[in-house]
């Protein structure tokens, strides 16, 4: 647990200069994970979340959450995959998706319609796309 940003961004420079053999794997992803983090910024992406929610990038048992998708996706650490922002009541705001991303979002969950994700994320810049499935995350793109 890291306190504040120095110390964040300490941690980071050491676990990165860690010779491969200090762990069982390489530690690029959680390097790539902290970069999205620290270049946002801790606060800025526990504001980006919705408002009472954990603000987390990963969920309980260790698994991407939502927000660290769209971090990764859109540079803000939103909490959902729909157009914009949502005002629920007064002082409830959820927030999604503020502009197109250069690479999109499909999820199965679209198909079964347990949520939808919006036009943003289904129609970006260039036509490449992060698919959620229920295990797993692929990327497809096109050419033409």
């Amino acid at each position: 647990h890291c306190a504040g940003l120095p110390q964040a961004r300490a941690a980071l420079r050491a676990l990165c200069a860690i010779p491969d053999g200090g762990y069982k794997t390489r530690p690029g992803l959680l390097c790539f994970v902290m970069s999205l983090a620290l270049t946002r910024g801790p606060e800025a992406c526990a504001a980006d979340a919705d408002a009472g929610g954990e603000g987390a990038l990963t969920s309980q048992f260790g698994q991407s959450a939502q927000e660290l998708v769209n971090l990764a996706l859109t540079g803000r650490a939103t909490s959902n995959v729909f157009d914009g922002s949502m005002q629920m009541a007064p002082g409830l705001e959820l927030r999604g998706v503020p502009a197109r991303p250069a690479v999109g979002y499909l999820s199965h969950l679209d198909a079964l319609r347990y949520l939808e994700v919006g036009d943003y994320l289904k129609r970006p810049r260039f036509p490449a796309w992060v698919v959620a499935s229920q295990s797993h995350f692929s990327v497809v793109f096109g050419t033409g």
